[in-house]
């Protein structure tokens, strides 16, 4: 088996990698990855970094070792044959990246629907699912362009990463941090605090007394005012 190498250049003019060597070959992977959720991506037969950052993203995201190696994703943007079999693996399971939660749940709702979220965050979730006795739960927020984290009166920084495939400044996204139904979770501050630990951030609502929020930021805890969730 050949090692993994650098992207080079078809003679059609389009990229491919060392395992993708033809425009059928990446078109398929890319199919692929639009099936598993993340519909920005450009099918066009060419492995660009639009694609480099899909599948960076994606080794980031999944949670369970890939039936290849018995190991963690190695997240380099490289379409090798571990992330090529998490992707089957993950079809056979309507896209799932964890035992409950599917890669699209975490994608941004609003003008820029991608995917990506830190594999810790989902594992954050899983547990806090499994600590509530729930088979799952609503993501409400998961990753998240700059334009709404601005409209929501989210923090940059720690949960904000800038994706290199993007042209142009203020594309930031976060994630690394969920927000879901607090009335639906009914997960108090002392219970988040019993799953996560004392690490990263938790919102309560004012008038529920229960967590909307979780992320991976500096250990904080905050109230969301009435009115304004």
């Amino acid at each position: 088996m050949r090692e993994p190498g650098p992207r080079f250049r078809r003679e059609d003019g389009g990229w491919s990698t060392w395992m993708l060597d033809s425009k059928a070959a990446v078109i398929d992977w890319q199919s692929r990855m639009v099936e598993l959720g993340q519909i920005s991506l450009n099918v066009d037969g060419s492995f660009g970094d639009q694609s480099v950052r899909a599948c960076h993203d994606w080794q980031g995201m999944v949670t369970f070792p890939a039936p290849l190696t018995g190991q963690l994703l190695e997240i380099d943007g490289d379409p090798g044959p571990a992330t090529d079999s998490s992707m089957d693996h993950s079809l056979l399971r309507d896209g799932r990246v964890s035992p409950r939660f599917r890669a699209r749940e975490f994608r941004c709702n609003c003008t820029l629907p991608w995917m990506d979220m830190h594999r810790s965050t989902i594992m954050q979730a899983e547990h806090i699912a499994e600590y509530k006795g729930l088979d799952r739960f609503i993501v409400r927020s998961g990753h998240r362009n700059d334009h709404h984290e601005s409209a929501v009166g989210g923090a940059f920084g720690g949960h904000v990463c800038t994706p290199k495939w993007l042209a142009g400044p203020g594309k930031g996204c976060h994630t690394s941090a969920i927000d879901f139904d607090n009335e639906v979770v009914k997960l108090t501050l002392k219970e988040a605090r019993y799953v996560i630990g004392n690490r990263g951030g938790v919102g309560v609502v004012e008038a529920t007394g229960f967590c909307a929020h979780l992320d991976q930021g500096p250990f904080r805890d905050w109230v969301y005012p009435r009115g304004t969730v």
